[in-house]
């Protein structure tokens, strides 16, 4: 087995259960969701959750979803789109798709990674205008940041009240201990 594998090999049962509590969170609050079935697991299974998904009324629903979702900043995305609609097949035989396309007018995959409260403070790398950019994305996703590593000159000062805690040199110990 090759060594990167190794860790997160020793890791997976952990995974499984942050994202089972993640999909369990997902059930309750759906749960409560008029024409919105979050999709569980079969009785006698013992599902993953690497993907969660749900099931809305009709293909209109399905994009009024995405859209809301994903302009709100959460990533959500459609189950697939048919290999019959994209344009290089589109002229393609198929037999009848009549399931495939009802599933797929309605299916939206919704975010399962580990929960977010679990995650160490990021350290971000670079004091420019992109890391401005992600400390805004990170603050409005609710996520801790430890601190900026960024040129010398600027060690001991802010950028956006974030202490500049180091420079590049300083990666690896921050790699290790974050």
């Amino acid at each position: 087995m090759p060594l990167w594998v190794v860790p997160n090999w020793k890791n997976l049962e952990r995974y499984v259960q942050d994202k089972r509590e993640t999909a369990e969170k997902y059930r309750k609050f759906f749960a409560t969701v008029p024409d919105v079935a979050f999709f569980t697991e079969p009785e006698n299974c013992r599902s993953n959750y690497w993907l969660n998904v749900l099931l809305l009324k009709d293909k209109a629903s399905q994009q009024e979803f995405l859209e809301y979702t994903n302009d709100h900043g959460v990533m959500t995305r459609p189950v697939w789109k048919l290999m019959n609609r994209l344009e290089m097949f589109k002229h393609c035989e198929t037999d009848c798709l009549e399931n495939t396309e009802w599933l797929a007018d309605r299916i939206v995959n919704i975010p399962s990674s580990v929960r977010l409260e679990k995650m160490k403070p990021l350290i971000l790398v670079g004091g420019g205008g992109h890391c401005k950019s992600v400390i805004e994305a990170a603050e409005s996703m609710g996520l801790a940041i430890g601190g900026i590593l960024d040129l010398l000159e600027n060690v001991e000062g802010r950028i956006l009240g974030y202490p500049v805690i180091g420079t590049d040199d300083d990666i690896p110990p921050f790699g290790l201990r974050f």
